[in-house]
């Protein structure tokens, strides 16, 4: 690197000057070749009809509850990932979807769970409190969220089927553990 930088005013050589110098990135391109970088990477990847299709193919969720909005964004942010293709993110996604719903749900109800020596909250209990005790349930949950957990940690590569079934089996198990709580 020491031999392009700082004299090449090449592509490259642009981008390391921004990257030492810290100077930004407005300079390094032009309108013209904005566009151009975007034809190469951005549309050579995917294009708006391809995001579409797949926002339709992950579906909306319609919860019966109110919820804070910020678990809502946590939703929506993981259909706008798996419709441009970032499974990794989309399973990161519904692992934080169950872990936010039901300590909403632990709040709603008055339980808190039992915590960790650094005061988070301990999933065995949520799980436990959100179950109300019924063992399938708190089996499926751990199901989900460790399917979620090995793909997030390397265990298990991300595919566009696995992280779908992820986010399906978690929006259809949070729901229906909201409405195990309403009866």
């Amino acid at each position: 690197m020491r031999r392009i930088y700082p004299k090449d005013k090449t592509e490259t050589g642009r981008l390391l000057d921004a990257i030492y110098k810290d100077t930004g990135q407005d300079f390094l391109f032009s309108n013209g070749e904005i566009s151009e970088r975007a034809s190469e990477w951005f549309y050579a990847w995917t294009c708006g009809e391809d995001y579409v299709r797949n926002l339709l193919e992950i579906g909306k969720m319609i919860l019966k509850i109110e919820v804070p909005r910020s678990l809502h964004a946590y939703v929506e942010e993981a259909r706008t990932c798996f419709a441009l293709d970032q499974y990794i993110a989309v399973c990161s996604l519904s692992r934080t979807i169950i872990e936010g719903f039901l300590l909403h749900l632990c709040e709603e109800i008055g339980k808190e769970p039992d915590k960790t020596e650094h005061g988070n909250p301990k999933m065995s209990s949520v799980f436990e409190i959100a179950s109300k005790g019924d063992k399938d349930r708190e089996n499926k949950l751990w199901k989900v969220y460790g399917r979620a957990s090995k793909t997030i940690h390397g265990g298990k590569t991300a595919s566009r089927e696995n992280s779908k079934e992820i986010f399906r089996e978690t929006i259809d198990l949070i729901q229906g553990i909201f409405d195990f709580h309403e009866a």
